[in-house]
């Protein structure tokens, strides 16, 4: 098996080219994958961990009741596989 065969996608981040396997699944992308590789994100929110958790929190907070009853409607639909 060739190079050639195996289908290749370029990152916008770090522009090297990367087999469709180092990118993760993104449904409203044109070839269902993010523009950036696995690495890329990895080395991202390693050095923006702060950051991002920061967001989440704040997210977390302004969102608490929408988060707690999407919770709530998923356990209650599930119970029967949480019992077993």
């Amino acid at each position: 098996m060739t190079d050639d065969s195996i289908p290749q996608k370029r990152c916008c981040t770090c522009g090297e080219t990367k087999p469709l396997e180092l990118f993760s699944r993104n449904r409203s992308e044109k070839d269902g994958r993010q523009r950036r590789c696995k690495t890329c994100v990895s080395k991202h929110y390693a050095e923006n961990a702060e950051a991002v958790c920061a967001h989440v929190r704040a997210y977390s907070a302004a969102n608490a009741d929408t988060i707690r009853d999407r919770r709530r409607g998923y356990n209650i639909t599930n119970v029967a596989t949480r019992q077993a």
